[in-house]
């Protein structure tokens, strides 16, 4: 079985932003309900493609973990101080 690449395993491979994905003219996705995933062999045949050069080709196998952890984000919402949370008990 191939191996299916992530959003973030493409943007550690080509070395740019999630966003930036988008923009390459990228072989067609495989979706899984909502997941979107590349074939890796797909992309490696991409690369073969356009010319790519067994030294200017991207690693493979890709890295297992691409980017941040998940759950480790700042972004979390904090607690403003001063007025506590309604528990909404003697509503």
């Amino acid at each position: 079985m191939d191996k299916l690449l992530t959003r973030p395993d493409i943007a550690v491979l080509f070395q740019c932003s999630i966003r930036n994905i988008y923009r390459l003219p990228l072989p067609a996705p495989v979706r899984i309900g909502h997941l979107v995933r590349w074939r890796a062999s797909d992309i490696e045949q991409w690369l073969n493609e356009r010319g790519a050069a067994p030294d200017q080709a991207l690693p493979f196998p890709v890295p297992t973990s691409a980017g941040r952890p998940r759950g480790s984000s700042n972004n979390k919402k904090k607690q403003r101080p001063g007025r506590p949370r309604s528990t909404r008990e003697g509503v």
